[in-house]
């Protein structure tokens, strides 16, 4: 009963498979493209499932907006470090964060949505939505010290690689980087992205030399 009633707290995952490899979304300056998922290292039929049945939307925009006002790329990695270890705790966040953790770990927060979703109170919490039962769930949690909900966020880590052009094998890739999102917990996760760097016209100049 309690996996049933969870179904609703799975958030991004979908059967529509919206952000396959080879998805792309871009601001002014940057482009990114996602490239798939590793689990454990390996593509097997776990990764395959991440890559086709989760919405990486919400990762991208995280990582996209930590682009805006680029200063180095040592800068966009603490951003997205910095945003994604908050983001795993909202609602949004959540099926990612769920689905990564060992059960030991949230067992006591799922037996928690389990409990409120079942005896939800329209009278005093209006409407009912798994959105609301998350978020009185988590802020019962986060009133009480050492049990915040960020305190089940696995080591998370991020960081810029180099790339090569296909067509010349030894030669690094002026404008494009890989991007990879690390999620350790009781597996290792690795969501890789392709960051391109757009060619910016500011001039005639600029345009003739394109």
């Amino acid at each position: 009963k309690i996996d049933t009633a969870m179904e609703g707290f799975a958030t991004g995952f979908n059967l529509e498979g919206n952000t396959k490899p080879g998805f792309s979304v871009e601001n002014e300056n940057f482009k990114l493209t996602f490239s798939g998922v590793f689990y454990d290292e390996r593509k097997n039929i776990v990764s395959h499932g991440f890559e086709c049945c989760y919405d990486w939307s919400d990762v991208m925009g995280i990582v996209l907006d930590a682009t805006e006002d680029y200063d180095s790329m040592e800068e966009v990695e603490e951003l997205t470090e910095e945003a994604m270890k908050k983001w795993l705790t909202t609602f949004q966040g959540w099926g990612l964060l769920y689905c990564m953790l060992p059960a030991e770990k949230h067992r006591y927060f799922i037996l928690s949505l389990a409990n409120a979703s079942a005896n939800w109170n329209e009278a005093t919490g209006g409407p009912y939505s798994t959105e609301k039962v998350f978020d009185t769930v988590k802020n019962v949690y986060e009133n009480s010290p050492g049990k915040e909900i960020r305190h089940l966020v696995p080591r998370l880590g991020v960081c810029f690689e180099e790339m090569v052009e296909d067509t010349f094998p030894m030669k690094v890739h002026e404008r494009k980087k890989c991007f990879t999102i690390f999620l350790h917990a009781k597996c290792m996760l690795e969501i890789k992205f392709e960051v391109e760097k757009k060619r910016v016209i500011t001039n005639l100049l600029d345009l003739a030399t394109e």
